[in-house]
Order: structure tokens, then C-alpha cells, then sequence
């Protein structure tokens, strides 16, 4: 780059031009990869003037991202502090304020409206209305690497990312698109990443270790939430399983097996429904709500649906299961050869649970199970609460 921008000046221009160019297609194309049904928008305009990088569309998410292409300072911290300064100002801060602007823009109107160029003859890409999305996650992703600080960047004083936006660095996306295979995991884990920025003692000097604190805890945020002020906690060792398995995928030396989080197969199960099928409202909302359980209350889960689908082949009729202290849940699992509740039973029922515990929204879950125990299709409802 200094050999090309130093031979002649007009060069400096291209060389922009080419990397920004580049740089977001990479960027875009490991986001598809770990969201592969997605919607993905790149080179967009709103309003007067504003810009954004890549905007993408997964079931009820929406990703804001923004593209930083710069050199992050090679000097030392310790000697040249201003250029530092200045480095989170180019890469993070200009990245993070861009993020704020769009997820500003989409709250306020509905919809949306995302155009293809600034000019006057600027063409309709998108028309976005946020009351068919949950959840909004930004980024601002470097193609250099400054990892110690970007994992905790919004820690960093003189860093004002808002609303929980992500700095990452384009190896550290890769790292993830080669981790998940799952796209409802990897939202679960972007809810998770999400509150670690928004929680102030926590300030980690790795992503992985991000990562691996998901894997190993889930809620990870959880463990450090109340210490209290001036209390911050960097967590070490949790990458070391992550960095060997990466290493053996290129040297493949001695093998060793992908560190995954653990949950019951009726888990995986769920996932794979949600991503095969279209037409839930909300799906991520509720799988982020499963996926949020501790393992115990996983495997009780799993164990108590399984005792569902006994009993009603014994009775040869559909049962249900209660719960409310995972949050508020009734559970109505049908078969092949069992007689069905209808619907404005299973209705009536969550709303007497509801009553009942004074609570005010509950999920009914309705899963459809074959012959041999396993799961063929889920379908949820939150239900409100009817004070009338």
C-alpha cells in the first residue's frame, strides 16, 4: 500500500476506491456465509446524504455494518497516545456514530426507505418497517487488526460506540464464520455479545475470549453483572480451546474435536426447525428465549417434552406442560394416532396460566413429534394477557 500510494499521487485515490470496494464485499460475504438465507443490501443511502456500508435482513434482525478499510497506528500507545486517539476516531467512532444514524433512522420512520445512490435519480432498494423485526445488532468491522482493543473498545474513554455496537476486526468475523454452522446460534451469540458491551465491568482483550465464555457459560455477561464500580473483569484461558481447535484445522497433527456449547439433542432439534422453516412470526425473539436457558433447564425441558409425548400415546390424547419460572411457557405436544386440543383450548389454557401466576405474556408452544420421537415441526404464539 505505502509502495503504490507513495509512486504517484493520483494513485492514492484508486487504492481507496479498490480497498473500500473490496474490503465490504469480504466483510458481506462472511456475513452471508454465517447467515445464508439472509437479504443483504451493500452501498446504501437514506435521508439526504447519509450512508452505510452493508445492511442485512435475517428472519426478524436486522444488522447495521460499516466497513473501515484504514491502517490502524503502528506506534506505541506509550509514545504517540494522539495517534491512537486518533485511530479509534477514524476506524471506530466515525464507524459507530454511521450505526447510530441508520438504527436512528429506522426507528423513526415506517417504513424506511434505502436507496441506491445519493442522486436525484436514485432508485428504491428496501422498504423496511421494524414492526416485523426484533432485534437491531451493529458493526463496525476493521480490516486492520487492532483485537486488544477492539474487543473492548466501547470500555475505552475515548471511544463513544452506542446502542451496543460491535467492534471486530475482518479476522475475527472469519474466525466466526468458521466457528457456527448455525445462524440461530450465531444470533443467540450476537445477543450475548451484544450485553457484554453494555456491561461495564466486563473487558476482555480478545474476541475469542468472547466466544469462548459463550460456549463455556452461555449468559456470560451474567457472571461479572453487579460487582459493583470501579470492578472490572478480564477473564483469561477461555480462547485456548478455540485457538487449538483453528490450529489442528491447518496442521491437523493430532486430532481434536470443535468445542461446542452443550445442550440436549431436542435443542438441536429446535434450531434446525427454525432454519428450515419460514412463516413464525418472531423466530428468533423465541429461540433466543429457549437458547437463553441454563443447561439444567435445558435438560429438564428436553426430559419433561419427552414424558409429554409418553404420556399422550399412553392416553391417546395431547397433553401439555407448564412452566414459569424459565419464563412463562405452556408446552402442547401432538403425534401421529393422538387426538388434538383445539385451538382456542390451547388459547384459554395460556391465558387461565397467565391469570393464574399474574404474569403478562406467555409463549404457547406447540410441537408435532413422529413416530419415533423426533421433533418434525414447532410452531410458538406469545400470548398477551387479557385483563378483561
Amino acid at each position: 500500500q505505502r509502495a503504490i500510494r507513495n509512486k504517484e499521487r493520483k494513485y492514492a485515490d484508486g487504492w481507496g476506491k479498490i480497498q473500500k470496494e473490496t474490503s465490504g464485499k469480504i466483510v458481506e460475504k462472511l456475513f452471508k456465509k454465517l447467515l445464508p438465507d439472509c437479504v443483504s443490501y451493500r452501498g446504501n443511502y437514506y435521508q439526504k446524504d447519509d450512508e452505510n456500508d452493508i445492511l442485512i435482513l435475517y428472519k426478524d434482525v436486522i444488522l447495521i455494518i460499516e466497513v473501515k478499510a484504514g491502517a490502524f497506528t503502528f506506534t506505541p500507545a506509550m509514545t504517540d497516545f494522539e495517534a491512537h486517539k486518533n485511530s479509534f476516531e477514524e476506524l471506530v467512532n466515525k464507524a459507530g456514530d454511521q450505526c447510530f444514524r441508520l438504527e436512528k433512522y429506522l426507528k423513526s420512520n415506517s417504513p424506511a426507505i434505502i436507496y441506491d445512490s445519493s442522486s436525484k435519480k436514485k432508485k428504491v432498494k428496501a422498504e423496511i418497517d421494524l414492526k416485523n423485526y426484533t432485534q437491531i445488532y451493529s458493526f463496525c468491522v476493521s480490516v486492520d487488526d487492532f483485537n486488544t482493543f477492539a474487543a473492548h473498545a466501547e470500555k475505552l474513554g475515548f471511544v463513544r460506540l452506542q446502542n451496543g455496537t460491535i467492534s471486530i476486526s475482518i479476522n475475527d468475523l472469519w474466525v466466526y464464520s468458521e466457528y457456527f454452522t448455525s445462524p440461530i446460534q450465531f444470533i443467540h451469540f450476537l445477543k450475548q455479545r451484544k450485553t457484554a458491551t453494555q456491561v461495564q465491568e466486563l473487558a476482555l482483550i480478545d474476541e475469542s475470549d468472547h466466544l469462548g465464555l459463550y460456549i463455556e457459560n452461555n449468559m456470560y455477561s451474567l457472571h461479572v453483572t453487579g460487582l459493583g464500580q470501579g470492578h472490572t473483569v478480564n477473564y483469561t484461558g477461555y480462547r485456548e480451546e478455540l485457538d487449538k481447535y483453528f490450529s489442528f484445522l491447518y496442521y491437523p497433527t493430532v486430532p481434536y474435536c470443535k468445542r461446542v456449547q452443550d445442550m440436549p439433542d431436542l435443542f438441536h432439534d429446535i434450531i434446525k426447525c427454525y432454519e428450515m422453516q419460514n412463516g413464525c412470526l418472531w423466530e428468533t425473539e423465541f429461540t433466543n428465549f429457549m437458547l437463553d436457558f441454563s443447561i439444567e433447564s435445558k435438560r429438564n425441558f428436553s426430559s419433561n417434552v419427552m414424558s409429554l409425548v409418553e404420556r399422550g400415546r399412553e392416553i391417546g390424547g395431547e397433553v401439555v406442560g407448564i412452566n414459569v419460572q424459565d419464563g412463562c411457557y405452556c408446552v402442547f405436544v401432538m403425534q401421529p394416532g393422538v387426538k388434538a386440543v383445539p385451538d382456542d383450548y390451547k388459547t384459554k389454557y395460556a391465558q387461565g396460566l397467565m391469570l393464574y401466576h399474574e404474569v403478562d405474556e406467555c409463549y404457547l408452544i406447540e410441537m408435532l413429534f413422529d413416530s419415533g420421537n423426533r421433533l418434525e415441526k414447532i410452531k410458538h404464539t406469545l400470548k398477551k394477557r387479557n385483563t378483561m
